[in-house]
């Protein structure tokens, strides 16, 4: 659902300019970094172990920082018609 969520966000950022350009990149980010983050932590928890695993709130959510950084990034490259290297 994310996925398929932020898909179409990308042709928002691509359809517009200036701040609102800025708005969709942010949500599509937050969409797919929060799905990504879900689907790992779902899998963390179903993972079974032979010792006692704790999750410390702050930890859990300062995790969440990466996925929509990365899903930012995938995004702002995305959509740009050409780009390289340079650009970030």
């Amino acid at each position: 659902m994310a996925s398929y969520t932020t898909l179409n966000l990308v042709g928002r950022v691509t359809a517009t300019q200036g701040r609102s350009q800025l708005g969709w990149l942010t949500s599509g980010a937050v969409t797919l970094g929060m799905g990504i983050w879900a689907m790992h932590f779902i899998g963390m928890l179903a993972l079974r172990l032979p010792l006692a695993v704790h999750y410390g709130f702050r930890t859990v959510l300062l995790s969440i920082l990466p996925a929509v950084i990365a899903a930012g990034l995938a995004l702002l490259a995305m959509s740009r018609p050409h780009w390289s290297w340079a650009d970030f």
